[in-house]
């Protein structure tokens, strides 16, 4: 009796198995059911053409409130001179002028650009950022064959003004964002610049560049007792070139040379500086805040 059940069962299963290569005709509804759906190729946005440094030449066609205004042209980002408050620069150029980068000495506040071929007025920068690049096509929505650029929150101290033609301007020109609130995915604290470099080894280019992670730099220190903002300037450079495109925090503590850690307590002592006073201002600082 189970010998005959089992030889019932094999052949009901081998008669299943025979159906199943040929198929039951089904209706269009049903595969359109029984399918997964199929996901919609995504195409890539088509490559801008490479922008041209359009900074020399007759470009910079009027530069006023700045006495040596060749300084702004050197390509040296670590020297440059003050203008005056109201100083101005009018630049024109037949391919249009798609975008700034201007370099500062010292934080600056806003100033204005003006399309001089619509008489538009657009209020740029209060970023506070040493290096400030400016789309100006986004900005008027074309790229003005004329526009001025007046510096009207004080005198600045400038050191290089770069601009380019429309399309993609190089790498190397720096695109710096604030942090957003709740997106930060990681924070790394460099106690003076370099160390995120030399003591952290790959972290930055593996989280930052590789990863595509929302990394934030905060310093302890600026170096502006030592170097003025020289050091800050090589900061940004080595952040950019290893994939960090969000502007790091400069912290508020002097940079001194010392030859052991009780001395290095000591001075910062004199300076009224003590071990709770420097977890709170590090707490603010990570909020991007002195």
């Amino acid at each position: 009796m189970k010998a005959g059940v089992i030889r019932i069962l094999a052949f009901l299963l081998c008669l299943c198995t025979v159906l199943s290569q040929f198929g039951l005709p089904v209706s269009a509804e049903e595969v359109v059911e029984t399918q997964p759906p199929q996901e919609q190729e995504e195409t890539a946005p088509p490559e801008r053409e490479p922008a041209r440094d359009v900074t020399f030449g007759r470009t910079l066609e009027i530069v006023s409130g700045f006495p040596n205004y060749d300084m702004l042209m050197d390509r040296d980002i670590y020297m440059g001179q003050t203008g005056r408050n109201g100083a101005y620069i009018v630049m024109s150029n037949d391919l249009g002028i798609g975008s700034i980068y201007l370099v500062f000495m010292e934080n600056y506040g806003t100033f204005s650009l003006k399309d001089n071929d619509t008489g538009e007025v657009r209020t740029c920068g209060g970023n506070g950022f040493l290096h400030e690049f400016v789309d100006v096509e986004a900005l008027f929505g074309t790229a003005p064959q004329s526009l001025t650029l007046t510096f009207d929150s004080g005198s600045p101290y400038l050191n290089e003004i770069f601009a380019y033609s429309p399309g993609e301007v190089p790498s190397a020109i720096q695109k710096w964002k604030h942090p957003v609130e709740n997106e930060t995915d990681l924070i790394l604290f460099s106690a003076h610049g370099d160390d995120e470099h030399l003591f952290f080894a790959g972290i930055l280019p593996y989280y930052a560049a590789e990863l595509g992670y929302e990394v934030l730099v905060v310093y302890l220190t600026d170096h502006q007792n030592n170097f003025g903002t020289m050091r800050m300037h090589e900061m940004l450079e080595g952040l950019w070139a290893v994939g960090v495109d969000t502007y790091p925090v400069f912290g508020e503590f002097a940079d001194f040379r010392t030859s052991g850690l009780e001395k290095t307590y000591n001075v910062f002592a004199r300076l009224g500086n003590d071990a709770r006073l420097f977890v709170r201002r590090l707490a603010l600082l990570c909020n991007g805040s002195r």
